[in-house]
């Protein structure tokens, strides 16, 4: 019996005649075409801004955990850190763990750095017991990841038939694991998917399109919703991109939920997507992500949209373009 053919390739989805010009639309910004984006950050009590994406990556703020206090090196005194720096030499140091555990077999190391990945993310409900489970299974793991290699880790295409025969898992939080034991692999939350689908709607607006093309229709997620003690209930935070235009006209993006083989495969179409706007830009003087980033930009431009992704609220819409 032959071995059934992938069902998605980075090849094929980037010679989609959408795709590709979508990718040549979302490239002008990491060019030099402005983008203004604003939001209040409820969590830091801020108003945030930027006015392009590689000021968006340049603004990217997320809290460090006390856990990683001394994987910085930080006295007790120092008030722990939240910039793409901090972020970025915490991420390399779990990388490097969560490598070196798979090469040498180490189910113990593994499951630990991966629970310190959840802690990194603020992704721990659920997800620690769920490793924790992972772990249990034949081979551990090391063979959980070997088949999510097998599946969609080498990178170039997606076989659903070895993701959902062996139970893989996508979420918020482990695409975090995935980001960091793969190449060229971004996280996939529900964030830089609301980015992601803002720009999508963009080019929807700019070039007429009656709808949202297949291979750019990037499912969206809620915001997780917190308790806020002794504070007034905050409106929901905008995280989808679905509009309209005129009465029977609407840009609409679907939700993902829980359904995580929809998360690998919107994870792996924003991996080659991204990867590409950068690596295959026949301009790479102009793309201010490789001039100002070097080997860290595809990560840079994930910490983009992650920043702009937040709300997409008060985003500057198209003329006679509204939410739905």
């Amino acid at each position: 019996m032959k071995a059934k053919k992938p069902d998605l390739t980075r090849g094929k989805f980037l010679a989609d005649p959408e795709v590709a010009e979508f990718t040549k639309f979302f490239r002008q910004y990491l060019h030099s075409k402005q983008f203004s984006h604003s939001y209040f950050h409820f969590d830091s009590g801020r108003e945030w801004e930027c006015s392009s994406l590689i000021d968006a990556a340049s603004k990217y703020s997320w809290p460090v955990d006390q856990a990683f206090r001394g994987t910085l090196g930080l006295a007790k005194s120092v008030q722990m850190p939240d910039d793409f720096e901090s972020n970025t030499n915490v991420l390399t140091n779990l990388q490097q763990r969560l490598r070196e555990a798979y090469c040498e077999g180490d189910a113990t190391a593994l499951e630990e750095v991966g629970k310190e990945i959840f802690v990194w993310g603020g992704t721990l409900k659920d997800n620690p017991a769920t490793l924790a489970a992972l772990n249990q299974q034949p081979g551990g793991l090391k063979a959980y990841l070997t088949f999510c290699y097998i599946s969609f880790g080498a990178g170039e295409a997606l076989n659903s038939t070895v993701f959902e025969k062996r139970g893989l898992l996508c979420n918020a939080g482990f695409t975090k694991i995935y980001s960091l034991q793969f190449s060229a692999f971004v996280i996939y939350d529900s964030r830089v998917a609301a980015a992601l689908s803002l720009f999508v709607m963009l080019y929807c607006a700019a070039t007429g399109k009656a709808s949202v093309p297949a291979g750019l229709s990037f499912p969206c997620m809620p915001a997780r919703t917190y308790k806020r003690k002794k504070m007034p209930p905050r409106q929901p935070l905008r995280r989808s991109a679905s509009a309209s235009v005129s009465p029977g006209q609407k840009w609409m993006f679907p939700r993902c939920g829980n359904d995580h083989a929809r998360h690998i495969d919107a994870n792996l179409r924003a991996n080659w997507l991204l990867s590409s706007a950068i690596a295959d830009d026949p301009s790479p003087h102009r793309n201010q992500f490789s001039t100002s980033y070097g080997l860290a930009a595809l990560r840079a431009l994930e910490g983009a949209l992650f920043m702009i992704g937040y709300d997409l609220e008060n985003a500057v819409m198209p003329p006679g373009v509204g939410w739905c």
